[in-house]
């Protein structure tokens, strides 16, 4: 009635080895694949996640504008009515964090070209 199910929990050490195993096997199997060849699938496969994340990305950038608008004017509120400290720290938290959501996309292209670099 609550929830609760009979099915065994796995441990996180039972997952961990299963994940070991797993890589053991596809390196067993792909192992005479190129290092070369695997940085190819490793860009390809870098562009189709970029690609598939970008219209999130791009909806969370133009949410993050309305949201922190509605922040701002709930902080000037709070500073009409006496609550002056915490209607300064709403505006500079809600400020701050419109800035960090437009700058990290930009921030996580240059991680990526810093990677290929390597």
């Amino acid at each position: 009635m609550r929830g609760e199910t009979n099915a065994p929990r796995r441990s996180g050490t039972a997952v961990k080895a299963a994940v070991g195993i797993g890589i053991a096997l596809v390196s067993l199997t792909f192992g005479d694949v190129s290092l070369a060849a695997a940085g190819a699938v490793d860009a390809a496969v870098t562009a189709k996640v970029v690609t598939m994340f970008t219209p999130l990305v791009d909806l969370v950038r133009a949410l993050s504008y309305p949201i922190s608008l509605v922040m701002m004017l709930g902080g000037g509120l709070s500073v009409m009515i006496g609550l002056s400290e915490r209607g300064f720290s709403m505006i500079q938290r809600a400020g701050l964090g419109y800035v960090l959501v437009q700058m990290l996309p930009i921030l996580m292209d240059l991680l990526v070209e810093i990677t290929k670099a390597l």
